[in-house]
């Protein structure tokens, strides 16, 4: 088990049971090390309001019995038929346990007419409780990790290079503050007005090995240093943060011609185009948009065995230049990403009829269509192949 959280205080609600050996069924909850309580909504849903509530300390303790197994659910037709193990506690009620935990106790412990001998603590891994034996590996490592999670790191003590642990995400290791590229679009809902590509000073990290990297806003996710010695690889490190694009600023934006590509590629039951999405200039000039073609197709019969084959008949290409309501542009000067209005605004507007009229190849090949290439103050250009993928930092 990994990550098993041991509560320092529990709450326990009931409800009535005749299969329990004191006719009382729990519902275990817990607080956390800043005394947050866990899952008390679905807690309070569950509990029988006229049972009287109580707390305890999270103390090892010994006493606990087996009761019998429960099937969940088993009368349900999208049942998972899972089987809980029914323990009692000394203190007069019984709880659930999952099978899987149960053997992991008879692991390290041994039953005695149903009586589990040695102590135990309440655990949870996630949000399912476990009780956990204080002989086990398992615990020594929850105590740890529960340990962690009230130790704290400052900011101004992050080094460079430093692998730290964290409370939740197993280790890290600290690049830099250092600028992170970013359209606001990035850190907000889907359809939220971009704007400007920002520069931000990030705390910056990476947990496999510079296979990617991601930012913190603060450092309370981390729990305490690994080594005051930074990583053997750390400037290799900084070398791959530096090659990503949210590492480096966008100095150009630049739209160049490019030609329509008619070429087809066969799918198993469809024709698909090679190339789907160019950039067009909008209404406004210097603003650039993001479209694209679909082939329509007929794929041939294969008349020596009646079968189709894998030839198709091009019947024209849907070709989207205006969507009949606003869209997403980005412009030219300094890569702004802002909304456009339609050129001819429908009254009807459905994404079905929306400026989707079937063209020949020599419509296509005489429209305006661009590459959109960004270039990096590092010197390096990379071409874009949709707005997405520049708002989303994947160039």
């Amino acid at each position: 088990m990994t990550n098993v959280f041991i509560a320092p205080k529990i709450k326990v609600g009931f409800r009535s049971r005749t299969d329990c050996f004191t006719g009382k069924l729990a519902y275990i909850i817990y607080y956390d090390a800043k005394g947050k309580l866990h899952k008390e909504k679905s807690w309070e849903g569950w509990r029988d309001k006229k049972l009287p509530i109580e707390e305890f300390e999270n103390t090892p303790m010994d006493g606990f019995t087996l009761n019998k197994d429960v099937k969940r659910y088993s009368g349900d037709w999208f049942s998972s038929h899972r089987t809980l193990i029914r323990v009692h506690d000394p203190r007069g009620f019984e709880f659930e346990v999952t099978t899987e935990n149960l053997i992991g106790i008879l692991m390290h412990t041994d039953c005695l007419r149903r009586g589990l001998i040695g102590q135990f603590v309440y655990a949870w891994v996630g949000p399912e409780l476990v009780l956990l034996p204080i002989n086990s590996e398992e615990y020594q490592s929850a105590v740890k990790f529960t340990t962690g999670l009230s130790k704290k790191v400052k900011a101004k003590d992050l080094v460079p290079g430093i692998s730290y642990k964290t409370k939740r995400e197993g280790d890290v290791v600290f690049i830099g503050k250092l600028n992170w590229y970013a359209y606001g679009y990035a850190e907000k809902s889907r359809y939220t007005h971009a704007g400007l590509r920002l520069e931000n000073k990030s705390l910056v990290f990476t947990s496999d090995d510079g296979k990617t990297f991601f930012k913190k806003p603060s450092v309370d996710f981390l729990s305490e240093a690994n080594s005051d010695t930074p990583v053997s690889n750390f400037a290799e490190l900084v070398q791959k943060f530096n090659e990503n694009s949210y590492a480096n600023k966008i100095i150009k934006y630049e739209f160049r011609p490019a030609e329509f590509d008619p070429e087809v590629k066969a799918e198993y039951y469809w024709a698909e185009l090679r190339r789907n999405t160019y950039f067009i200039e909008s209404n406004v000039p210097g603003l650039f948009c993001d479209s694209t073609v679909t082939v329509r197709a007929d794929r041939k019969p294969n008349y020596s065995d009646g079968r189709s084959s894998n030839e198709y008949t091009i019947r024209g290409y849907e070709f989207s230049k205006d969507y009949g309501h606003e869209r997403t542009a980005v412009k030219q000067s300094d890569g702004e990403i802002v909304e456009i209005a339609p050129t001819t605004p429908r009254d009807n507007y459905s994404y079905y009829n929306s400026g989707r009229d079937t063209h020949d190849l020599e419509y296509m090949k005489s429209q305006k269509l661009y590459d959109c290439y960004v270039v990096f103050e590092n010197g390096k250009e990379k071409r874009v192949k949709s707005l997405n993928e520049l708002q989303r930092e994947t160039i």
